[in-house]
């Protein structure tokens, strides 16, 4: 199998590392505006269009900023090629529509990359649910949190800490919960970086959703934790509670008559979810193989896109946004 890789920053290259890892792949060809030092046997390209027009790949692989995605989503669709897709696929929920239509209309396999349904804990703690271990889901509390701001570049087109960050967890809420949401509220303010006011963004935000079946969820974030990259999920249910707590530097803990310590959470996402990278871009080229449906598909983006937007609205209104 052919795979074109478009966008070779940080994603583009943990994507390009587990790809090597598949027997099915037999060449890999990238596209990014910078030349990189890599195996001869690795053809690069500048521009996405003469990658697919010169390789004719069997898979398409998107990491580029998300303004771009539309574009090459649109063209994929008209050449037949399977693609995979970062999130969030658009910022425009028309656009996302109509994509979704489009892919759905060609019959391409398309799957985004919400990676953090693949991580082990994560995936054990949605199969531990549906087992029943916990009887019926009440209430669900996501914390996420990260070690520091990124750059003002990057926030300045990545639409918003909901639209960039938090869509994590809106998608994480819908797979655990198996449900929809129904209304949106978020009290969200500044209180890291003033300069975030020029982006109307924000870096500290509470979320409360609540779903069509009665479950509710808290989501609380924020841009800065300073002790590290804050990652944990509390379900609760009628016979009990399932948590996961934050992955963390080392498993060793120190006691003495001083007090115990324990070692940090991992740095950030790509030490915490090196896994979960490597679990989405296998499923993405077994379903190819096998000719069945994503686990997570453009119409969950979508879902994810909306409930964002709903949470950006909450925000200028102050008010509880309904679906």
């Amino acid at each position: 199998m052919k795979v074109g890789i478009i966008g070779f920053g940080r994603i583009g290259k943990i994507h390009f590392d587990n790809i090597k890892q598949l027997t099915v792949v037999t060449q890999i060809s990238i596209c990014d505006p910078k030349s990189h030092d890599l195996d001869s046997s690795v053809e690069q390209f500048t521009n996405w269009k003469d990658l697919i027009d010169t390789v004719t790949p069997d898979a398409i692989i998107i990491c580029t900023p998300t303004p771009t995605h539309f574009d090459i989503l649109n063209y994929c669709c008209d050449m037949n090629i399977d693609v995979f897709c970062e999130k969030p696929v658009d910022l425009d929920i028309e656009k996302v529509t109509k994509i979704n239509a489009l892919a759905t209309k060609s019959g391409i396999i398309c799957q985004v990359g919400f990676n953090r349904r693949f991580d082990p804990d994560f995936a054990y703690l949605k199969e531990r649910i549906n087992n029943g271990d916990i009887g019926q889901v009440h209430q669900i509390t996501i914390t996420s949190r990260d070690p520091g701001l990124p750059s003002l570049s990057y926030i300045a087109s990545s639409g918003g800490m909901l639209m960039d960050m938090t869509i994590h967890d809106f998608d994480m809420f819908r797979f655990l919960s198996d449900a929809e949401v129904k209304s949106v509220y978020t009290s969200a303010s500044i209180k890291i970086d003033e300069r975030l006011k020029e982006y109307s963004d924000v870096d500290t935000a509470t979320t409360l959703l609540s779903a069509t079946n009665g479950i509710t969820c808290t989501i609380i974030n924020s841009r800065s934790a300073a002790y590290g990259y804050d990652q944990r999920i509390e379900v609760f249910g009628s016979e009990g509670m399932l948590s996961v707590d934050n992955n963390h530097e080392h498993g060793t803990k120190l006691w003495t008559s001083n007090g115990a310590t324990s070692s940090k959470p991992q740095n950030f996402f790509l030490e915490r979810y090196a896994k979960s990278y490597k679990h989405e871009i296998a499923a993405f080229f077994d379903c190819i193989a096998s000719k069945k449906d994503v686990p997570i598909n453009i119409n969950d983006a979508l879902k994810a896109t909306q409930i964002a937007r709903m949470a950006m609205e909450s925000i200028e209104t102050g008010q509880v946004v309904y679906i």
